[in-house]
């Protein structure tokens, strides 16, 4: 069971069924703003991440770089429309590293890569106060205990 307050982070395969998943935990007593829905990215419907996040849910936008991604040249335009909406303080990125050769700082997509390379294009499209917001902000939001 799930202590009262804490945070629930899913993996939403392909980023699909996310107001399924929240309809379903809140059902079972877990508001949205307590819930971090993941791999939205890999599913770029823009009226559907504003839905949800107008329902208090973070999204996470995990896995940028990542080798089978088809959908990251999007992200940019995805976020910036997602700020534009009113939503920038639902917005998390991640690196998504399930596997130790995702931590290899010198070219593995992964923490370093997050940070370095798409942290830098992504200030370049939205700029540095929306980029604080997303990296160090939200994240301290969503992972707040709220018990």
């Amino acid at each position: 069971m799930r202590p009262p307050g804490a945070p629930v982070c899913v993996h939403l395969e392909l980023g699909t069924h996310g107001l399924a998943v929240l309809a379903a935990l809140d059902a079972a007593g877990v508001p949205p703003g307590n819930v971090v829905l993941g791999h939205l990215a890999r599913n770029p419907d823009y009226h559907l991440h504003a839905e949800l996040a107008a329902s208090g849910a973070y999204l996470a936008y995990d896995g940028p770089r990542r080798d089978t991604h088809a959908t990251d040249w999007m992200l940019g335009n995805l976020i910036h429309a997602m700020l534009e909406a009113g939503h920038a303080d639902r917005i998390l990125l991640g690196a998504d590293t399930p596997t130790a050769d995702r931590l290899d700082p010198n070219g593995s997509p992964g923490p370093a890569a997050l940070l370095n390379d798409t942290a830098a294009a992504l200030t370049r499209r939205v700029g540095e106060d929306a980029m604080h917001t997303i990296l160090a902000v939200n994240p301290g939001r969503a992972f707040a205990w709220r018990g």
